[in-house]
């Protein structure tokens, strides 16, 4: 079983951690992001809240791709991803 887990962990973090960083498009241009990814309309007050989501999220997948190479930190990006994508 471990060795399944080891040979499956690393292209999933990768394969996930790179569709996570989608969301990164909305802290350049949130109006195009928006639109893109979910097909809803920019309301100029909310700019700011979309863009730092977006960077969030980014960071968040940029963290799944990084512990593929950084092993000690594995446990601790996939239990705060798993938290933070269970809260979306």
């Amino acid at each position: 079983m471990e060795l399944f887990v080891s040979k499956t962990l690393k292209p999933f973090l990768v394969i996930f951690g790179v569709i996570t960083m989608f969301p990164g498009m909305m802290t350049l241009s949130p109006e195009a992001g928006l639109l893109r990814l979910f097909q809803l309309k920019m309301v100029p007050e909310h700019t700011i809240m979309v863009q730092h989501w977006g960077l969030m999220i980014f960071l968040v997948g940029l963290l799944m791709v990084v512990s593929v190479f950084k092993p000690q930190l594995t446990f601790p990006v996939m239990l705060y991803a798993a938290l933070q994508k269970a809260g979306m």
